[in-house]
């Protein structure tokens, strides 16, 4: 993801990042809002405008990284 955020995104491409039950316990991560405070950072940090959004879905914790509009 790192790569594809420095690289840019065009005004309608979004990343996605699911996280199954199993990532989070490989990882040590306790919850989604880790990875979003993570990811948040980061991008204020490098001067980026994305935002981050987040949701719980069947598949697992679904992280989404959108170019934010000007």
């Amino acid at each position: 993801m790192q790569a594809d955020l420095e690289r840019g995104l065009k005004a309608d491409d979004a990343l996605q990042v699911v996280l199954t039950d199993e990532d989070k316990k490989r990882y040590g991560i306790k919850s989604r809002l880790t990875v979003v405070r993570f990811l948040k950072r980061y991008l204020a940090a490098h001067k980026l405008r994305y935002h981050v959004k987040s949701f719980r879905g069947d598949l697992g914790d679904f992280i989404v990284v959108q170019r934010t509009k000007v």
